[in-house]
C-alpha cells in the first residue's frame, strides 16, 4: 500500500486571516510508510532508502511546506487518490514542480495554482 499526504486550507503567512478555506496545496508521496517518534518528527524512506523528513504541524498549528502554511493535512492510501481525477492531477503537478530546476522557476510566477506561484516567487527571492 502506498501512502500519500494531501495539504490544503493553505495560506501565504501563518497570521493570514482567511475569508474562505484557503488554497489547495501539494499532494506528496507515494511513501511506503510514515514513522513518528514520540508523536512528532514524521519520517519515511524513498525507494533508494534515503530517509526523508515529512511535514508536520508547527507551533501555530499549521503545516509549513515550500513557503506556504496549511491548516489541514490528510494521510490517505493510493486507492483514495486514484478514485479522484482532481487528486491525481494535483499529485502529478506536485511531482513536476518538485523536479524543476531553479532555471525553470521564472515560468511559474503566473501559474494558476497559488501554492506554486508562492513557491516559485519565494525560491527566486532566496527566501526558501
Amino acid at each position: 500500500m502506498a501512502i500519500y499526504i494531501e495539504l490544503f486550507h493553505g495560506r501565504i503567512s501563518p497570521d493570514e486571516e482567511l475569508e474562505d478555506w484557503g488554497f489547495q496545496g501539494p499532494i506528496l508521496g507515494p511513501y511506503p510508510y510514515i514513522h513518528y517518534t514520540y508523536g512528532c518528527d514524521p519520517r519515511t524512506t524513498l525507494e533508494d532508502y534515503t530517509e526523508v523528513q515529512l511535514p508536520t504541524w508547527d507551533k501555530n498549528d499549521l503545516v509549513p511546506y515550500l513557503g506556504s502554511f496549511y491548516g489541514d493535512m490528510t494521510v490517505c492510501d493510493g486507492d483514495h487518490i486514484l478514485k479522484h481525477a482532481d487528486l491525481v492531477a494535483r499529485h502529478k503537478r506536485t511531482l513536476e514542480i518538485l523536479l524543476l530546476t531553479d532555471n525553470d522557476l521564472p515560468r511559474l510566477i503566473n501559474d494558476p495554482e497559488q501554492w506554486i506561484r508562492h513557491y516559485a516567487n519565494s525560491k527566486l527571492k532566496g527566501v526558501l
